[in-house]
């Protein structure tokens, strides 16, 4: 009897099998999409105490009609709470994982994602769109600072340049993949990807800070303010996650005096009326937004004191050292609440007067945005705190030596900034050609060259020269150093050649030099002792051809050369 059960059941599923085929080949046999839910994302990454706003996608037909519900498996991981709308909202509550669900009321349609719990608090998210000044302004130096200080941070810049705020606006609404996006994590490291999309950059990370900036060539007209930026703001905020997101707007600074760019006739060439018109126009921004950063303002209060323009590297972007430590510290402020007056933070690169100069500015800009404050206490350079206690190392060539030496690859490089001694110390000296050597460079690269003096090979292979017969003279200064103490200078050069002989000589308060041949040179060092700054800190160094050069082109040269405190042995 069960085997003839058996026998019925299997000819029934086979006459269902066949009878499907049939139809299947007549008619396409589709399942329906005319209905559905959806989550926004697959899954969502929280840490303990964080919220985020998480969106449910409907179909084109009845999907606005429908009653949402929202649930999470275990409500001991998460927590989440009905919004108006097709919104919910999650509460991350203890680490682990879990799984949200949307349902129509009806329950016929529904959809999960998953949910992670991290441990620990969040970092603080900062995310801007702009045409690239935020980039100058608070990538490196401000993830820096934040660090030091115990912050968690994490920076995202969105850019195209000279973007204006009509041009995000689109950008949003027509899903534009035209975005250069870089990303400095927590730890700094740095990464840069092309071609995103700004909606979802906005939509797929819980951002803190979202901040906007006017196009450069457009920073001090108001309409762009008043017209693009209400709809902007409220644009971003309606897809931004996080149901606290702040809304910043970040004030742009004028060109140098001396600037070129064609734009600048709009402001009759004036930095001043420049400044101002950028100030007027975001304060009427400033409504529509939830903070000001107030970077502008921050570099013109810097351009009152010693610096002057010199905040800027040329006619619109900042100095790598000051100018982005000034737009950094407004960032810091105006992020963490925090007087930056009266951070202990110290930039490594510059001395403490210039530490307190920048943080007085930011701090002034903070305070009063609408006016330039004037630095009337760093109308001067100051005084350099640091005492040399150990060697500097310098090598001259394009080939690069690696730590403790300062390179100085060609002689049409900008300065060396804030040489760093062997231990690694910022000592806040210059160094900088002053009279130009031959080039190229690379054309005196000798590799065949060795040295006894313990110096590395990369130091004595390649060098700064001179036919002397065409070129007399190449010359060094060196600046910011201590007033009153005294220097002493070893200088190596060598060349696979013979007749050379280089003079160097050493101006301070006081003037020492030394003659060197640099014939097939491995074991000397041509040294002069005991040379005082002058009055404005200042030491100039002056090579020429010594007094037995006898060389066809009166060849004179340096490979590398060692700074010390006078007293100082070298081992």
């Amino acid at each position: 009897m069960m085997k003839r059960h058996k026998t019925i059941l299997l000819q029934a599923l086979c006459l269902a099998v066949t009878l499907f085929a049939g139809c299947a080949d007549k008619e396409e046999v589709r399942p329906d999409v005319s209905h559905y839910v959806r989550i926004s994302q697959p899954s969502f990454n929280l840490n303990v105490g964080e919220t985020t706003i998480i969106r449910a996608l409907v179909d084109a037909n009845d999907g606005q009609n429908y009653n949402l519900t929202w649930e999470v498996e275990n409500t001991q991981v998460a927590q989440v709470e009905q919004r108006a709308g097709h919104e919910g909202l999650i509460k991350a509550l203890a680490p682990g994982k879990t799984v949200v669900k949307v349902e129509t009321s009806d329950h016929r349609l529904k959809y999960y994602a998953d949910v992670n719990v991290a441990e620990g608090e969040a970092p603080m998210r900062l995310l801007t769109i702009g045409c690239g000044r935020a980039i100058d302004a608070n990538s490196q130096l401000l993830s820096q600072m934040a660090t030091t200080t115990g912050k968690k941070l994490v920076i995202c810049n969105l850019s195209i340049p000279q973007a204006s705020f009509k041009t995000h606006l689109n950008n949003i609404k027509q899903e534009t993949n035209s975005y250069a996006y870089q990303r400095v994590s927590v730890d700094g490291n740095s990464n840069t990807q092309k071609d995103q999309d700004l909606r979802k950059v906005i939509e797929e990370e819980n951002w803190d800070f979202i901040a906007l900036e006017e196009a450069t060539e457009m920073a001090g007209m108001a309409n762009g303010y008043q017209t693009f930026l209400p709809q902007l703001a409220q644009a971003i905020k309606s897809l931004a996650t996080n149901p606290n997101v702040k809304v910043l707007l970040h004030q742009t600074w004028a060109y140098a005096k001396t600037a070129r760019n064609p734009t600048f006739a709009s402001y009759g060439n004036d930095q001043k009326k420049m400044f101002d018109s950028i100030t007027n126009a975001v304060m009427q921004g400033k409504p529509h937004v939830d903070m000001v950063i107030p970077t502008g303002t921050a570099i013109q209060n810097g351009r009152t004191s010693y610096l002057g323009d010199k905040v800027l590297k040329d006619d619109i972007d900042l100095d790598p050292i000051t100018g982005r430590y000034i737009a950094a510290l407004s960032w810091y402020e105006t992020l963490f609440s925090t007087d930056v007056s009266a951070l202990s933070y110290l930039n490594p690169s510059l001395s403490q007067y210039d530490n307190k100069l920048a943080k007085t500015a930011a701090h002034a800009a903070a305070t009063n945005l609408q006016e330039v404050t004037e630095l009337s206490e760093f109308k001067e350079k100051g005084p350099n705190e640091f005492v040399l206690k150990c060697p500097i190392y310098i090598d001259f060539g394009p080939i690069e030596t690696p730590a403790p030496f300062n390179n100085y690859k060609h002689n049409y490089d900008a300065p060396l900034a804030n040489l760093l001694d062997s231990a690694g110390n910022s000592t806040y000296f210059n160094f900088a050609v002053t009279t130009h050597f031959s080039k190229p460079e690379e054309n005196m690269v000798r590799r065949e060259l060795t040295n006894n003096l313990g110096l590395p090979k990369t130091a004595c292979i390649d060098m700064f020269w001179c036919d002397g017969k065409k070129l007399p003279k190449g010359a060094f200064k060196l600046s910011y150093l201590n007033k009153g103490m005294k220097y002493t200078f070893y200088f190596y050069g060598s060349i696979n050649d013979r007749k050379t002989c280089t003079k160097y000589k050493v101006i301070g308060k006081n003037e020492g030099e030394a003659e060197l041949v640099n014939d097939f040179n491995t074991d000397k060092m041509a040294v002069v002792s005991g040379i005082e700054p002058k009055d404005d800190g200042t030491i100039d160094i002056e090579l020429s051809m010594g007094s037995t050069n006898t060389h066809w082109a009166g060849f004179f040269g340096i490979n590398a050369m060692i700074i010390t405190p006078e007293g100082y042995r070298l081992r």
